[in-house]
């Protein structure tokens, strides 16, 4: 990831902080950032169809706005595989239903470099939920069935 891109997230993830330790939660929202613009666009879904839609209205807006890069931000629940343990002898319990899974800010992020997935755990070590800095991971290529993925003009 590019350091003006860096520099750009660790802002708007300083804003979510605020607003996550004000409001109590995060509306799940994209970034789309094209020649020094931002667009912030709030992606409320609640069920898998609206991750559907949202990730083909997000592929049309990066379309239009020839965007350069794009973010998104959202809480979620994360938990690890068992010490061993492959993505193909998961069995497919969903994570919210992991006895490990805890509650995170994580933000996936695309550019013409390549894709990148920052995550931090949510705390609550003075009665209001807060995150700390996001631990970075470069990503390869996605698994097909994934929605968030390719969102940027090819």
């Amino acid at each position: 990831m590019n350091p003006q891109l860096k520099a750009m997230l660790d802002e708007l993830l300083r804003v979510a902080r605020i607003n996550l330790e004000r409001d109590g939660n995060l509306m799940p929202v994209a970034f789309l950032f094209s020649n020094g613009g931002l667009d912030i666009v709030g992606t409320p879904f609640r069920s898998d169809e609206d991750k559907e839609v949202t990730v083909i209205m997000l592929r049309g807006m990066a379309r239009e706005k020839k965007a350069t890069a794009v973010a998104m931000l959202a809480e979620a629940w994360h938990a690890n595989l068992e010490p061993g343990q492959t993505l193909t002898e998961w069995d497919g319990t969903p994570v919210r239903k992991m006895k490990n899974r805890r509650e995170v800010v994580q933000v996936y992020v695309e550019d013409q470099d390549g894709y990148w997935f920052g995550l931090a755990p949510i705390t609550r070590d003075t009665g209001r939920p807060t995150f700390g800095q996001l631990e970075w991971h470069p990503m390869q290529e996605r698994d097909a069935r994934e929605r968030f993925q390719k969102l940027l003009p090819v």
